[in-house]
């Protein structure tokens, strides 16, 4: 009972709340460029996530789990803390500053509304030339588009952390030993790295909704080749797949909703 309080508060108070300030911090920061600096920061991310398994699969056959994650605890806790405490800025105002390193922040078009407005998702190009609309919570909600964006970013990590999650378990049923298991995250961080900020350049020049779509197609090669590990050929087209739907979705998790919804 202890360990499943304590992982429901991990991941829903602390990954959670740091992930989310950080996208929104990223958004506050950039708008223009918006697209290209998520998929910068996503490739880290992806890079991160994607390795991540393989590192701590190591550090607990080192230390076992309980000092692997009470050195976590510690190296997030105290480490992290710290870094946020000195370099973090809530938005370039707090520097003196305006969004993109502009002189002048961008003025929004008046006499329109975001319910009288084309967006991103549904027509137009990519950020270059972005128009800002600016949507309330509870308008954002009674759009389409909302949802769509929303379900649709939602499908990758929902699948994609159940297949970390159990890689091991999923491997032995294809005949893969825990290491072969575990190597499929390899190759999936050295592909996904560099596809992020492609898909970040992509963002900034195309409408959203094609990258959205291309997440999903690679999402149906990661799926369709996650589901049959015991074959080469179709393990390979899984983790090609996965790699690149990462690679749409580490971007698109933190400039889809400000592009679209400002």
């Amino acid at each position: 009972m202890l360990l499943t309080v304590g992982f429901a508060m991990l991941r829903f108070s602390g990954q959670g709340i740091m992930t989310l300030a950080s996208r929104t911090t990223l958004a506050r920061w950039f708008v223009r460029r918006c697209g290209l600096m998520s998929a910068l920061s996503g490739a880290v991310v992806s890079f991160g996530f994607a390795s991540a398994p393989l590192g701590l699969q190591l550090w607990i056959r080192a230390a076992e789990w309980r000092e692997a994650w009470q050195g976590m605890a510690l190296v997030m806790g105290v480490g992290m803390g710290l870094i946020g405490l000195v370099f973090y800025r809530h938005d370039p105002q707090e520097c003196g500053l305006h969004p993109d390193g502009d002189q002048a922040p961008a003025i929004p078009a008046t006499g329109t509304t975001p319910d009288s407005r084309s967006n991103q998702f549904s027509s137009g190009a990519g950020t270059q030339g972005l128009v800002m609309l600016e949507y309330t919570r509870s308008q954002a909600m009674r759009t389409a588009d909302f949802w769509l964006v929303t379900l649709g970013i939602a499908s990758h990590p929902m699948v994609g952390t159940g297949l970390t999650f159990h890689i091991v378990n999923l491997g032995a049923e294809a005949g893969l030993s825990e290491t072969q298991a575990m190597a499929i995250f390899l190759p999936i961080a050295l592909i996904s790295t560099p596809a992020t900020p492609a898909m970040g350049v992509a963002l900034d020049r195309y409408p959203l909704r094609f990258v959205v779509v291309a997440m999903m197609v690679f999402e149906v090669l990661m799926y369709s080749g996650m589901a049959f590990l015991a074959t080469p050929a179709a393990r390979r087209v899984g983790i090609t797949g996965w790699s690149l739907a990462t690679g749409c979705f580490a971007p698109l998790r933190a400039a889809a909703f400000p592009i679209v919804f400002g």
